[in-house]
């Protein structure tokens, strides 16, 4: 039988939010234990940043959830993720959900079928169709794109585990804002359409209100 881990990230250190935002309770519960309880079918792999590793360890014990291990993150985002993909090598991993601590909302009944898309596919990534129209910016300049070809980049993502672990360890970008774009160009990527609430991320401040509404509708 395949294994699959998850690895979620929670190492920010809040600057825009004014506060560790991962931490902060939100309908009865802090944000990351909401987005674990998604994944507990999973082992979990939880970055925090290294002063706060005992306080998510007693968050997690406090919260009775179970196969969570915790490690210290990194400075960036993509460090922290090629920490967790580390820290499982000696694993027989098969594949690896990557998704980020404060983004709660995804439905739970994709996540098995995005992880048999792997037995085909290198990668999958769950996006929704842009809004508005975006535009590629240059240096003195910028190019429009095609609003039916744009689309916005969400969590989780899906894959291979030594795909993305090799990419990780042979990659010349510094500071990949998420996982797939590190995969090799001739990858083979999936993309699973799912509405943007559901990938809906606590950034702002202004952000709290609306994450509290979507998920106490979540529980209705």
């Amino acid at each position: 039988m395949k294994e699959t881990i998850a690895v979620v990230l929670a190492g920010g250190s809040g600057d825009r939010f004014g506060m560790m935002k991962q931490f902060i309770p939100i309908c009865g519960e802090p944000l990351i234990v909401h987005t674990i309880k998604k994944l507990e079918a999973y082992d979990i792999v939880l970055t925090v940043p290294k002063d706060c590793v005992n306080i998510a360890k007693n968050i997690i014990n406090y919260s009775e959830l179970s196969r969570v291990f915790v490690i210290a993150g990194g400075s960036t985002r993509q460090e922290s993720s090629f920490k967790a993909l580390k820290y499982i090598e000696d694993r027989n991993v098969d594949n690896v959900i990557i998704t980020d601590g404060n983004r709660p909302m995804f439905p739970e009944n994709i996540l098995e079928e995005c992880v048999t898309k792997l037995d085909k596919f290198d990668g999958v990534i769950t996006a929704c169709k842009s809004v508005n129209t975006t535009c590629d910016k240059t240096t003195n300049n910028y190019t429009v794109n095609k609003r039916e070809n744009s689309y916005d980049l969400l969590m989780p993502q899906f894959f291979k585990y030594e795909k993305i672990y090799e990419a990780h360890k042979n990659t010349t970008i510094k500071n990949a804002t998420d996982d797939s774009q590190l995969l090799k160009k001739d990858s083979k990527i999936y993309l699973k359409e799912i509405d943007y609430w559901d990938g809906f991320k606590l950034t702002n401040p202004k952000d709290y209100d609306i994450l509290e509404t979507l998920m106490l509708e979540e529980e209705e």
